[in-house]
């Protein structure tokens, strides 16, 4: 690799993956620092995200996605406790919320009573659900939604794409 004047590194988490960056530089150019392959790093940085799913593996894993992105995370998995952190904290920029809830509660009255007192944060929906009646609600809410098991990815990108509206 040092003949053709690149490199290779290599990022490892364990049970997290791990990523290999490959440098080349251009044929004829002179070695100068590499483009970043993404700008999402610095997206979601220091932006406050509360999650309220019921499922703690979900919760943590969304936690933990968006905390490798720079982001201040809190998870709650009742609209109870949910409350209580915005109630401590303060009404965070965004929500990602599981629409089916325990005790026959839903995402969507969490996100409407939060909207009837004036509160107006980005929110993304996730749903292991795909009933006619979940998805026609889903449709319905105005608000992104993403089918569970939800690629990080992707509820990353949306989550950023919320934000910016």
């Amino acid at each position: 690799m040092a003949l053709m004047g690149g490199r290779i590194t290599l990022r490892s988490r364990p049970g997290r993956g791990s990523a290999f960056t490959l440098w080349l530089r251009e044929a004829g150019a002179t070695a100068r620092a590499p483009a970043r392959a993404s700008q999402l790093e610095d997206t979601l940085l220091g932006r406050r995200v509360l999650i309220l799913d019921d499922d703690p593996l979900c919760a943590a894993a969304m936690k933990r996605e968006f905390q490798d992105h720079g982001a201040l995370v809190v998870a709650a998995s009742t609209i109870p406790a949910a409350r209580a952190s915005i109630d401590r904290s303060g009404m965070p920029e965004a929500i990602v919320v599981d629409y089916d809830l325990s005790n026959g509660a839903t995402g969507l009255q969490f996100v409407e009573s939060l909207r009837a007192n004036g509160a107006d944060p980005s929110v993304v929906f996730v749903s292991g659900s795909t009933t006619p009646e979940t998805i026609a609600a889903l449709r319905g809410s105005g608000v992104p939604w993403l089918t569970k098991p939800v690629d990080p990815r992707a509820l990353r990108s949306t989550l950023i794409h919320a934000l910016a509206r």
